[in-house]
């Protein structure tokens, strides 16, 4: 009779534990109502007493929501290269470029409608492309190796209860399962987190390392089949571990964000035999996406420009600033319609091949397009550049221009 009331309590405890972990953001399927710019207001802020340090955060000039930095003054210096550019520019580049491709995939279509499906985020960090691409209205499904990150974003979602953001605490991997690893952390950079597989435990913990038993996801598990707007990878390294899990998503996914950081790595270590699976190369990647019909661009605004992109040159403005504007820049940056189009232009002039991809710095940002979707964004960008006039009415600067191109992400 104990055991039967352990086994019910156990029942009830994971159930619980479930239900708080999606308690504000449940699991919502995407839908094709499309993204309404008159729904992208979120409410007032809820009040959160658990958030050290909140910055506001700017998806555009005049649309801004609070995310948080932090749960403690430790979590928010842990995580200070990443808070320090939303600070400084108010909001992550690489985030506004995500925007600016889901824009560009509704001018393409009749009624320049995009549907609101998910948005998948490997490599969260704390959170600030989900909670972009959440306060646009479109569903998200995110995860992290690093608790830190999981905790931080739960803290963003209780300030922003309209966000839809479905959070995964475990690292992505071919196939699902539990492996022990070693997380590594960077100083003042909690962003860049390596996870290796260990075979044993190492009993002393160091600042910036420490073991764990991580459960993996597969990325076709975490998609579950529902169709997607935009996936990103960004996770130092497990980029090649994300795609060979995620070939149903790969058929069908419009437009991937990915991160290279080194010329060439060692994959990953069987954790059976401790044999070292495969060593893989960008070109490697890349000659596989192929395969999925995917052409290839250079993102234009990536962290290979280190001193702009992290506000170290508070001067210099990129296209991507004054495309979409920001009032934590000085003097502050309004929206422009026409730049938003020029950054379109600018993203599909750096096309290149898997064969003639170069590394043009310690890292860098790709952007992968489908193919018939590539070609009718050249059809519909270049080809108005080429011939030295705009298309469409979005012209100009202003909350009205911007409004206008919000309703694109209806």
């Amino acid at each position: 009779m104990a055991s039967v009331w352990i086994f019910i309590s156990v029942i009830l405890l994971v159930c619980v534990c479930a239900k708080l972990e999606h308690k504000r953001h449940p699991r919502r399927e995407a839908s094709s109502d499309g993204v309404s710019a008159d729904t992208l207001m979120l409410p007032p802020a809820g009040v959160h007493d658990v958030c050290h340090e909140t910055f506001p955060y700017y998806v555009g000039e005049h649309y801004q929501f609070d995310i948080c930095g932090g749960l403690d003054r430790q979590g928010v210096l842990d995580g200070s290269t990443i808070t320090g550019v939303i600070n400084t520019r108010g909001y992550l580049p690489t985030c506004r470029v995500m925007h600016l491709l889901l824009w560009m995939h509704a001018e393409t279509l009749p009624g320049k409608l995009t549907e609101r499906n998910l948005f998948v985020d490997i490599g969260m960090n704390i959170g600030s492309c989900s909670a972009h691409m959440a306060s646009l209205g479109f569903p998200v499904v995110a995860i992290d190796p690093l608790d830190q990150h999981i905790q931080t974003m739960h803290a963003t979602l209780d300030i922003n209860p309209a966000m839809t953001v479905d959070v995964f605490y475990g690292g992505i991997a071919p196939q699902a399962g539990y492996s022990k690893v070693q997380i590594t952390m960077a100083g003042r950079n909690f962003g860049s987190t390596h996870m290796l597989p260990v075979e044993d435990f190492i009993n002393e913990e160091e600042r910036f390392r420490k073991n764990t038993m991580l459960q993996l996801y597969t990325l076709d598990s975490l998609v579950n089949d529902r169709r997607t707007s935009l996936v990103k990878i960004d996770c130092e390294g497990c980029e090649w571990d994300s795609l060979r899990g995620g070939r149903r998503t790969l058929e069908r996914a419009p437009m991937l964000k990915m991160e290279f950081n080194l010329p060439a790595w060692t994959n990953s270590t069987d954790p059976k035999t401790g044999l070292t699976l495969t060593t893989v190369s960008p070109k490697h990647i890349l000659h596989y996406l192929e395969k999925f019909d995917y052409e290839f661009f250079y993102e234009p605004w990536s962290e290979s420009g280190m001193g702009v992109y992290f506000g170290l040159n508070k001067g210099k403005r990129w296209l991507i600033d004054e495309a979409f504007g920001t009032m934590r820049l000085d003097p502050p940056v309004k929206f422009d319609a026409k730049k938003v189009r020029l950054a379109a232009v600018e993203i599909l002039k750096q096309q290149f091949t898997p064969n003639t991809f170069a590394l043009p710095a310690h890292s860098t940002d790709i952007i992968c397009i489908k193919k018939g979707l590539a070609e009718a964004m050249k059809k519909r960008f270049l080809g108005a550049a080429a011939a030295g006039t705009g298309t469409g009415t979005d012209t100009g600067t202003g909350s009205g221009a911007e409004e206008r191109m919000r309703r694109k992400l209806r």
